[in-house]
């Protein structure tokens, strides 16, 4: 018998019919803010970026990812 817990991603309906070579498990840090994350206490994160000209989107991505 396994003391694995049960993610709650199970819960979902379909989740196990998701195939995406592109998906990758949460990291512990991000999974330990998912987990402590309440109604009056959120823990995510938001921003958004305005670029003003052109910027090719492989640009981006290694700005981003760096």
């Amino acid at each position: 018998m396994s003391n694995k817990k049960e993610s709650p991603l199970t819960k979902i309906p379909g989740i196990d019919k998701i195939d995406n070579p592109n998906l990758e498990s949460i990291s512990g840090m991000d999974a330990t803010f998912l987990y402590g994350e309440t109604d009056t206490s959120p823990m995510h994160i938001g921003s958004l970026v305005v670029i003003e000209g052109s910027l090719k989107f492989d640009t981006f991505r290694k700005i981003v990812h760096s």
